[in-house]
């Protein structure tokens, strides 16, 4: 699942792993003469959360969202806090930002990025509070570690309402965007046997399946994203780059089924590319769905 800390996009690894909440009280301690210190409430701690953040240029470019994530610690603004699904979580101001290295391509470039971010609780001016949630799930969703592939999520109804719809959307894009870096990796892994054509033949039921996992979801995301447009009309944008990443991987499963070891390197090379541009427009749905679900709950829509 992704989230939005203001106007930055990042993938949660897990929900439970990369999403920790740490709620405390404060207590003041006074000496005695005899005997134990005593203690007295003097009110609730600040809110903590620390998320571990996972950056791939599959959907990002990572070194420039660290780059913002280290001016929005510096700029020290509080900023609202909105998980993909519409799940407001408050306000908060970044103190912390620890950044590892995962991936890196020949020039050095940074491709997969590992983040931990530590947000404290930011609670304002009581007489002049913050704007609250417009939409506030009673029961925020809990995803099990170490589960099986989740079902596919049924398309929304068109009158159903916006929170769902984009609810709905945002799993099907999420589930889309971890099985087409899945199978980014294991095309990757096959082109580099290109100098032996059997082994590189030999990976592509492998691909074959890997391409049907990315399938799987996105066959209906254009139909979800269809729904939204027609309640945001600014989604088209988003709508089309749906459109986009399900025909490129309409187009790589076919280029793939035709595969022999006289062909088999070059068909590796066009579906290379295509998982590249389908990468691209998977992009521009996240950050669509992730900036209307930030709308819905700071009530722009």
């Amino acid at each position: 699942m992704y989230a939005l800390l203001g106007d930055i996009q990042f993938d949660l690894i897990t929900y439970f792993n990369g999403f920790e909440c740490i709620f405390g009280a404060d207590y003041a301690e006074h000496a005695m003469i005899d005997g134990k210190p005593r203690l007295q409430s003097t009110g609730l701690a600040l809110d903590e959360i620390q998320i571990t953040l996972a950056f791939h240029n599959m959907f990002c470019e990572p070194e420039s969202e660290l780059v913002r994530l280290k001016n929005a610690l510096t700029d020290r603004h509080a900023l609202a806090l909105v998980l993909g699904n519409g799940d407001y979580k408050g306000w908060f101001v970044i103190t912390a930002v620890t950044a590892t290295a995962q991936q890196t391509d020949s020039q050095g470039t940074i491709t997969a990025l590992e983040a931990s971010m530590t947000l404290r609780e930011y609670t304002g001016d009581p007489a002049n509070p913050l704007p609250p949630p417009a939409v506030k799930p009673e029961d925020p969703p809990v995803q099990a570690v170490a589960q099986p592939p989740a079902p596919p999520v049924a398309v929304p109804e068109a009158g159903g309402n916006l929170h769902d719809n984009i609810s709905a959307a945002v799993s099907m894009a999420v589930q889309a965007q971890g099985a087409l870096r899945l199978a980014s990796d294991v095309v990757a892994m096959a082109s580099r046997l290109r100098d032996n054509p059997l082994a590189a033949l030999s990976r592509v039921s492998g691909i074959m399946s890997s391409l049907d996992d990315v399938l799987s979801p996105l066959e209906n995301l254009p139909a979800s994203l269809s729904i939204i447009r027609n309640q945001i009309p600014a989604a088209s944008e988003v709508l089309s780059a749906g459109n986009s990443a399900l025909t490129g991987l309409m187009t790589a499963r076919a280029t793939m089924e035709s595969a022999s070891a006289s062909n088999v390197v070059g068909k590796i090379d066009s579906v290379t590319g295509l998982l590249d541009s389908a990468g691209t427009a998977m992009s521009t749905v996240s950050s669509g769905l992730g900036k209307a679900a930030g709308q819905l709950v700071t009530r722009s829509v």
